[in-house]
């Protein structure tokens, strides 16, 4: 890296990830699919989504994993998942979410989260 360009990090169960671009923002994610996502998701999720989003634990750790990827690569503190990161809807066997941030200063700036599925895991990333 020689001190310059961007890496993002990530694990959970028995998984560990990075993403390393040489000039853009980088954010990655990975989560372990568990029923107890269901019962939380109204916490993180904007209505919308919650509209388009079957209760199927695997579809809500796609969301939350793309928008955690989303606030890793944007990169400023005090962006809420459910105010600030809006998904478009998305099919659970989806290789691809678009989302966007909304009332920060990135606002109207669209990322495209790559989805993949590892066994019970869900991992995305993003580049800016």
């Amino acid at each position: 890296m020689n001190g310059q360009g961007f890496v993002s990090l990530t694990h959970t169960f028995g998984f560990a990830g990075a993403i390393f671009h040489r000039e853009l923002p980088v954010g990655i994610d990975m989560d372990l699919v568990r029923e107890k996502i269901l019962k939380i998701g109204f916490r993180f999720l904007d209505p919308a989504e919650l509209e388009f989003l079957e209760k199927d634990p695997f579809h809500y750790t796609m969301a939350w994993s793309a928008k955690e990827s989303i606030f890793k690569c944007q990169g400023k503190r005090g962006v809420s998942f459910r105010e600030n990161i809006l998904l478009e809807p998305f099919e659970v066997n989806a290789m691809k979410i678009k989302g966007r941030i909304r009332g920060t200063d990135f606002a109207d700036h669209h990322y495209t989260v790559d989805v993949r599925r590892l066994e019970n895991v869900i991992l995305t990333y993003t580049i800016w």
